[in-house]
């Protein structure tokens, strides 16, 4: 997986770690330090966690499919720790 630091910095975009996103209802779904640690997780409508993963190899559930099945309404609201532009 590419990690977010590195799509950031190809796009000019300045930001500090620990870099965080969290869906609509303030999970985190996403979470990546300066270390390069990084881990991303997967969550059902009722905000359970279905699938996890991070850059020690660790996994638990089962990922979606497919990106078609992805809830995409948590974008408007993500929260990265970015400075200003």
């Amino acid at each position: 997986m590419k990690k977010l630091s590195e799509t950031l910095k190809e796009l000019g975009i300045a930001f500090k770690f620990p870099i965080e996103i969290r869906d609509a209802n303030g999970n985190l779904t996403y979470r990546q330090t300066s270390n390069d640690w990084w881990a991303k997780w997967e969550r059902d409508d009722n905000g359970n966690e279905t699938y996890y993963e991070n850059s020690d190899g660790i996994t638990r559930g089962t990922p979606r499919p497919d990106n078609k099945s992805v809830d995409r309404s948590w974008i408007p609201n993500m929260w990265l720790n970015i400075n200003d532009l």
